[in-house]
């Protein structure tokens, strides 16, 4: 079985308010690199490790994340219509003892109609970080922080803050956290990773397994690693040194003690190190940092339009050596203004060749918003030219939860393909950054289903089930109802701003 990427932190759900960050002043706490030498002996080698360690370390976090209980109301009856496993207490301590059931909120009966009360307990988890800015200002992933309702940082010493504010960009999966230090913190500083260079050696630092900062040693395996649908968008450096569940967040750093990437994720078939970790590159974070820090999100403009790449015989058979396929047009988003129609192909945005889908996507979030640009597009077998006025998107951000959460959409078990879904609100949609986008969005995947073994993750949105357009969670029960596992059930899915095609089939 082929390895897939997966995060390499502890993930916490949640559907959160975006809230403002202001800039801060940056006082630095800089430390001397340490010597270059030529390495003659693994004692050299050895010594060279240590000196980069302990200038990094200091500045090395655990981050905690904590999500409060929560007491919701849901429609009594069928359990997995409520989005609930019926084998829900089966591998209980408890066993069946009734007590223990009532307080998790199982109640006997079969009584449609009626609701009842559950209690879902707090919830912890567990991520790396490192400090940039000596007024205690950390960066960790976006998905480490997200949903936490407090967010706890950790120093080897044993100090704890608690954090006054975080936010998140989920499109880079990058974040910032604040906090207020009774003194000033030791940080590290980014390094230039487009001077990073395969076989050069790299640390890993952070907090794998919750066990407490960790350093791991390895080299750069590849750089600008793209297609992984880890992140919206990708240009991950690739490392053996060993990156697990916990990491994420924690600094890669070179032999000058600079940081040159996010440990985010790992390829992994065990779950662990399988030699495989990917990290975001510095100067990608870094432009992702300022943004947030300055704002409190990161504006984007945006055409609005779900894109494909061709593949090489498409693009023969079209008679162009490159370009990207139109999907779907969002109503009332630029591209629908200027006369954009789903099975377009792009083949010129502002007078630039269009590669393929992330070159184009990150070309135009760069323009300016509000201006008029041309763009080239096969439309059956004739070029028709456009002209596309961009418009301004927030990116996806992650903050402090709001308090007045409302009581959550229904949600249905398909036990069939062992996954959770509900309908994509229009507040989850525009969260998405994809105003006007319908369709169902993934709450839960069992791990090892059929909808597992396909890629599809918690937080996927489908927006289509072979040709039908899916609008609600009714319409998608249906389709998949008339469609046969056996012959494939072919799925058109929605993750951040990428869409991709899955498969389901039954072996």
């Amino acid at each position: 079985m082929t390895a897939s990427p997966r995060r390499s932190g502890f993930w916490l759900a949640g559907l959160l308010a975006a809230v403002g960050v202001g800039a801060v002043a940056a006082r630095w706490t800089r430390a001397e690199s340490p010597s270059k030498t030529v390495i003659k002996s693994p004692q050299d080698l050895s010594t060279a490790f240590r000196a980069v360690s302990g200038l990094a370390l200091p500045a090395i976090v655990s981050i905690e994340t904590r999500i409060k209980g929560k007491i919701l109301e849901v429609e009594a009856g069928n359990e997995a219509e409520d989005g609930l496993p019926p084998d829900q207490f089966q591998n209980s301590p408890f066993g069946d003892e009734q007590l223990f059931k009532e307080f998790f909120g199982q109640r006997g009966g079969s009584g449609r109609g009626l609701r009842r009360r559950m209690q879902f307990p707090a919830q912890r988890g567990a991520g790396s970080g490192f400090v940039i800015d000596a007024s205690g200002v950390i960066v960790t992933n976006a998905h480490v922080i997200s949903g936490a309702d407090e967010v706890v940082v950790k120093f080897a010493d044993g100090t704890e803050i608690k954090a006054d504010t975080w936010v998140g960009d989920s499109v880079t999966d990058v974040a910032v956290i604040h906090m207020k230090p009774e003194q000033p913190l030791t940080a590290v500083s980014f390094g230039d990773s487009d001077a990073t260079q395969i076989g050069d050696w790299v640390l890993a630092l952070g907090n794998p397994f919750d066990l407490g900062t960790t350093v791991t040693a390895g080299i750069i395996s590849a750089t600008d690693r793209k297609g992984l649908d880890i992140n919206g968008r990708e240009h991950f450096l690739q490392t053996d040194a060993a990156i697990n569940p916990g990491n994420s967040g924690g600094a890669l750093v070179n032999m000058n003690g600079e940081v040159i990437g996010i440990n985010t994720a790992i390829s992994s078939r065990s779950g662990g190190y399988d030699g495989i970790g990917f990290a975001i590159p510095s100067n990608q974070a870094r432009k992702i940092v300022e943004k947030l820090r300055a704002d409190g999100t990161v504006h984007r403009s945006f055409i609005g339009v779900t894109l494909e790449d061709l593949k090489p015989r498409v693009k023969k058979a079209l008679g162009i050596p490159s370009g990207v396929a139109v999907m779907e047009v969002l109503p009332d988003a630029p591209g629908a203004k200027a006369g954009v129609q789903p099975g377009d192909v792009f083949v010129q945005f502002a007078g630039q060749p269009v590669k393929d889908r992330p070159s184009l996507q990150e070309f135009v979030e760069q323009l300016e918003p509000g201006k008029s640009y041309p763009a080239e597009i096969l439309r059956d077998g004739e070029t028709v030219k456009l002209d596309i006025t961009l418009e301004q998107r927030n990116s996806t951000a992650y903050t402090q939860s709001d308090p007045k959460k409302s009581t959550p959409d229904k949600q249905k078990e398909i036990s069939k393909f062992g996954f959770l879904a509900k309908t994509l609100s229009p507040e989850v949609a525009n969260e998405l950054g994809a105003p006007g986008l319908q369709g169902v969005v993934i709450v839960s995947v069992k791990p090892e289903s059929i909808t597992a073994q396909a890629g599809i993750q918690e937080g996927d949105v489908i927006t289509k089930v072979g040709n039908t357009k899916i609008e609600t969670l009714e319409v998608f029960q249906k389709a998949l109802s008339e469609a046969k596992l056996e012959d494939g059930i072919l799925l058109q899915v929605r993750r951040g701003a990428s869409i991709r095609l899955v498969l389901l089939q039954s072996e």
